[in-house]
């Protein structure tokens, strides 16, 4: 991971903010061509994709799609956990005036099928060759489908209708010779109230619904993040929740490009803990369910404790207490108890927080479901 930290600028203003997200990018990408924005692991290290080097691929890929003879507002499918190319795929099908469909690594075949079928997506870019064998399977089913593209993995030769993402880079090079306006007019000609994605719901009461989200929709509560906490260029978050839930999306893709904020790519969910720990993120978005376990886990060890320390802990705890009830009662805690609160967050909370990798988190953020009073305070 890399310790150099562009130095610190102003966060933006949300009414200097664009309206599609295109725009949105093409603002933040041209401010900071050399500076980091992606990082994905390589073994023990982070590799860093630059703001230049992701526009370029943008625009490649962007290129790729539309030489597939796609029309504004077609559907373009992404099947794939945080990576990089997740972001890239995203950004690509937008500035081509198309839709994004987002569908999550973890569901069933046929729940794909459905989904696939009802979007009437004609081009779907799957993650490896186990989420293409499934695709193949079901390609009878889906007329509307024409093409996909494969992230990783082997293509088997018969699959005609398939291409490698170094393939549909190359086309998407050659098609941007020779067509080399075509894709900045398209996302030029995107408004506001343009369908950017559809998001569907998980189908717990029938089947599911596609829930349609303008240029809009995404914009705005992106940019709305930034009255609830500012946020700047210096700003490091893990992409570990799927990006085909809007929280993810949201928190970690939509909003890096209005602050310009590094994203470091967590290789799998089993690995956040140890991420975090690398990474020392700034935020840090989660479930109810994952900070259900961290809460369990500092408990435990806190309960270890012995002696003079045990005194320690409970002392500290009082004053966090103490500290929170005011607060959620609408007042300012006493200098007393702030100043007991400071001596116990530099003598106990500090530490833990620099253990799980959180002592550079400036705010967590909660999704997705309620989360117990208790986690919070």
């Amino acid at each position: 991971m890399s310790s150099a930290l562009p130095a610190s600028e102003p966060g933006p203003r949300s009414a200097d903010l664009p309206e599609t997200v295109p725009a949105l990018f093409q603002r933040t990408a041209a401010r900071r061509p050399d500076q980091p924005a992606l990082f994905f692991k390589a073994g023990e290290r982070w590799v860093p994709i630059n703001w230049s080097e992701y526009g370029r691929a943008v625009t490649r890929l962007g290129n790729a799609l539309l030489a597939e003879g796609l029309h504004p507002q077609d559907r373009v499918a992404i099947w794939s956990a945080n990576r990089p190319e997740w972001q890239i795929a995203d950004l690509a099908i937008l500035h081509a005036g198309l839709v994004t469909v987002a569908i999550y690594q973890t569901l069933a075949p046929e729940q794909v099928k459905y989904l696939l079928s009802h979007s009437e997506s004609k081009v779907l870019i799957v993650e490896d060759a186990k989420l293409f064998s499934q695709v193949s399977a079901m390609r009878r089913e889906l007329p509307a489908l024409q093409r996909v593209i494969l992230l990783q993995g082997d293509i088997p030769a018969v699959e005609g209708w398939a291409i490698s993402w170094e393939q549909a880079m190359g086309r998407g090079d050659e098609f941007g010779r020779g067509r080399p306006g075509l894709l900045a007019s398209r996302w030029q000609a995107l408004e506001p109230d343009d369908t950017a994605s559809l998001i569907y719901t998980s189908g717990t009461t029938g089947i599911p619904k596609a829930a349609m989200l303008t240029h809009r929709n995404l914009t705005w509560t992106a940019i709305a993040t930034l009255e609830c906490f500012r946020g700047d260029a210096n700003d490091r978050v893990v992409s570990y929740l799927p990006l085909a839930h809007i929280l993810e999306r949201v928190v970690s893709h939509l909003r890096q490009l209005c602050t310009g904020c590094q994203v470091y790519f967590c290789p799998s969910i089993d690995h956040v803990r140890e991420v975090v720990r690398e990474v020392r993120p700034t935020y840090f978005t989660s479930v109810p369910r994952l900070w259900e376990k961290m809460f369990a886990g500092v408990r435990a060890e806190m309960d270890k404790v012995r002696g003079p320390r045990r005194v320690i802990r409970d002392w500290a705890l009082l004053m966090g207490a103490l500290r929170t009830a005011a607060y959620e009662h609408g007042k300012k805690p006493s200098p007393w108890v702030q100043w007991q609160w400071a001596a116990a967050d530099r003598v106990v909370f500090s530490k833990i927080r620099e253990r799980l990798g959180f002592d550079k988190v400036q705010i967590c953020i909660s999704g997705s479901a309620a989360v117990s009073p208790d986690i919070l305070r």
